[in-house]
């Protein structure tokens, strides 16, 4: 499969662990009520709790024969408010019109509810829970599914979720459970899940620049394999078991990371049947910052160890759409290479994405500047595109190109 490069923010705490004092420090001047007039209060008692947010896209296929653009619109309606001293809730409605097929649909985009108690959170809802240090390799993020390249929504796919996280100092301990995992769609195929629910179990440690953490859980496969049994296709979402381990070391400005993962269960391909096979999966990655301009970069790999000669992939030839089988590699490595900055005091922000096979048989590009226009209105021009051989898994998708404009805007 080809590995889409995204990467992680880092965010770092402000931390004061002394408050100096001097002769001059006047606390009545700091606790002065006038500071606090009713005008101030007023406004904030004005604000509205509702933020509204319009979407408007155009994509254009020039390589398609026939409907080569496509628009639609999004409108999102979101909400957040505190519950007592402890407790947060948000939601986010959204609504898409799909302007060539004419479709139209609703849905709880994201939500959540957290109450916090002395040592953990509560959290239930729908929304992103992160996993692993290398985001896009599909080793540990594997709770939300990922974006593919042709989704005007880059991001991952938040899902219902229960939560407890527990607190110990620079320890914690996350429980959750998936109580409806999605699966990525194919046309014209159904897939059948082997499971209903997903539970996974993450112990982590934070120490002085650096973090590590253990994961255990059965999930959910979130591309179902398509297989032949009979002659006949097959798409399954598999149910499977996960170990794994990852790692981060950070040094200055600089952020190195490492995802393991034992998987047990996943669907493949093995002579006339579709069966369940154990897979090591492992990840590098690192985000380096030269000036205000941001590089990305990470290595991939699936390793199966009981590989014969009689492990296959299935595929579908792009122009009579007949299913034929391929060969499967035991070792199969991506790599991911990214750029970002901005111009133009921060109005522009640009990045540049490169990914694909090492053995040259799959390469995808993603590409995107974004013009803050101003505090309401920006505009996001992207482009991408896929080469791929005829004897791989996206042959189908060779030649695809995609170019798009889409204006965000906040009121």
């Amino acid at each position: 499969m080809l590995a889409l490069v995204s990467w992680v923010g880092l965010s770092l705490p402000i931390q004061a662990d002394d408050i100096l004092l001097d002769d001059e420090f006047d606390a009545e001047a700091i606790f002065d009520d006038s500071e606090f007039s009713v005008d101030n209060t007023d406004l904030l008692l004005q604000e509205s709790p509702f933020q509204w947010l319009l979407k408007q896209g155009l994509v254009l296929d020039p390589q398609a024969t026939q409907d080569p653009t496509n628009s639609y619109t999004d409108v999102h309606l979101t909400a957040e408010t505190t519950l007592g001293l402890s407790g947060f809730a948000n939601i986010d409605l959204k609504a898409t019109q799909d302007w060539l097929t004419g479709q139209w649909d609703t849905e709880i985009y994201s939500s959540a509810i957290q109450i916090s108690t002395q040592q953990g959170a509560f959290k239930l809802g729908r929304y992103i829970n992160s996993w692993g240090e290398v985001e896009g390799a599909g080793v540990l993020d594997i709770i939300n599914p990922a974006p593919d390249l042709t989704d005007p929504d880059r991001g991952f796919k938040p899902q219902w979720l229960v939560a407890y996280s527990h607190y110990m100092g620079p320890r914690e301990w996350q429980l959750l459970t998936n109580l409806d995992p999605d699966i990525a769609e194919f046309p014209d195929l159904s897939a059948t899940k082997q499971a209903s629910r997903e539970w996974g179990l993450r112990y982590k440690v934070a120490n002085s620049g650096s973090d590590w953490a253990v994961y255990a859980g059965q999930f959910l496969q979130n591309s179902p394999t398509l297989g032949l049994v009979n002659s006949l296709e097959q798409l399954t979402a598999f149910g499977y078991d996960l170990l794994g381990f990852s790692y981060n070391q950070a040094r200055g400005d600089n952020l190195f990371k490492f995802d393991l993962a034992w998987k047990q269960g996943l669907g493949q391909q093995v002579g006339d049947d579709l069966t369940q096979v154990e897979r090591l999966d492992m990840a590098f990655g690192a985000e380096i910052k030269v000036g205000e301009r941001q590089w990305q970069w990470s290595l991939s790999s699936n390793y199966l160890p009981e590989h014969t000669h009689e492990f296959s992939s299935v595929i579908i030839d792009p122009l009579t759409f007949e299913l034929s089988l391929l060969p499967s590699r035991q070792w199969y490595s991506r790599y991911g290479m990214g750029v970002s900055d901005s111009l133009a005091n921060g109005e522009f922000n640009w990045s540049l994405n490169l990914s694909g096979a090492f053995n040259g048989s799959v390469t995808g590009l993603i590409s995107e500047l974004k013009w803050d226009y101003n505090d309401n209105l920006n505009i996001l021009f992207s482009l991408a595109g896929i080469t791929a051989n005829a004897d791989s898994e996206l042959a189908a998708m060779d030649g695809l190109q995609r170019f798009g404009i889409e204006l965000e805007y906040h009121f």
